[in-house]
């Protein structure tokens, strides 16, 4: 019976699975760069909630690893609404009937905490197109003055072009880009400041911010948390994180996203925004 009890708790009914009502940890200045993405998401969601401006939803799109999800999370948090987050991945196994139960109850889930945010996180636009139509038809049906934003994030651009974009569904679009030079060079320095201490071996971002072009914000990330491993092995204290860690860390730490593939969102970006 102890035994049942245990795996009962542990246990999350198939039609709940995916679904987090946690919120992010982390604060708005967490996220390095992204200011007018920031803000621009802020003011949408607020003016929103007002009912000033209002607006169904809201597709965040951009190369993954980037900061979507927590910038949809973070600020989410800050605004006086609940927060339900759907891993759209996990709902691809699920079926025709029973993902459209699953987004049918998440709506009314949302609709009876209202306000809410919702988010989508993770968006796909293979062959699995049932979910994508059942989120249109739920967000068709919502009352022009029920108090619910829906959020999603996806790094496919095709689905920007499909009839997820129109009015009515996420008629509004933030491209959240790879970090340039400058905020490269700030996530590495945020990374280091959190460290006791640095070798006499001055590590050089400028050097380093250069070296990372192409990276996301989770590639560089990463870089630091590499170039910290090889710290820890010289001495378990890893305070003697120097320049010569990074320049090795940099031989076998790459972006996990093509030069192409960066630029054809860059590209699509300035041909869909007209920037």
């Amino acid at each position: 019976m102890r035994d049942f009890c245990i795996a009962k708790e542990k246990y999350t009914p198939l039609l709940f699975r995916g679904i987090s009502s946690a919120t992010a940890t982390a604060n708005l200045e967490d996220i390095i760069g992204l200011e007018d993405e920031k803000q621009q998401l802020q003011d949408i969601i607020q003016l929103s909630m007002e009912g000033i401006v209002e607006t169904r939803g809201v597709l965040l799109y951009g190369p993954p690893g980037c900061g979507k999800s927590l910038l949809a999370e973070i600020l989410a948090r800050h605004c006086p609404a609940a927060f339900i987050k759907v891993f759209v991945p996990r709902l691809l196994n699920m079926g025709i009937n029973a993902s459209a139960k699953f987004i049918r109850e998440i709506f009314e889930k949302a609709d009876n905490a209202s306000p809410a945010v919702l988010f989508f996180d993770g968006l796909i636009d293979r062959e699995k197109h049932f979910v994508l139509n059942q989120i249109l038809v739920e967000m068709d049906c919502l009352t022009p003055n029920t108090k619910i934003i829906v959020l999603a994030a996806t790094n496919q651009l095709e689905i920007i072009k499909s009839s997820l974009t129109r009015p009515g569904h996420f008629d509004q679009q933030i491209f959240v880009p790879s970090p340039n030079e400058i905020n490269r060079r700030k996530i590495i320095e945020t990374f280091i400041s959190k460290l006791p201490s640095i070798s006499d071996d001055v590590v050089d971002l400028d050097f380093l911010s250069q070296k990372t072009a192409g990276f996301t914000a989770a590639d560089v990330k990463q870089l630091c948390k590499n170039a910290l491993r090889l710290a820890i092995k010289e001495s378990r204290s890893a305070t003697k994180l120097s320049k010569t860690h990074f320049e090795e860390a940099l031989k076998f730490t790459h972006s996990s996203v093509t030069v192409d593939e960066n630029e054809s969102y860059n590209l699509f970006y300035h041909q869909y925004s007209g920037k």
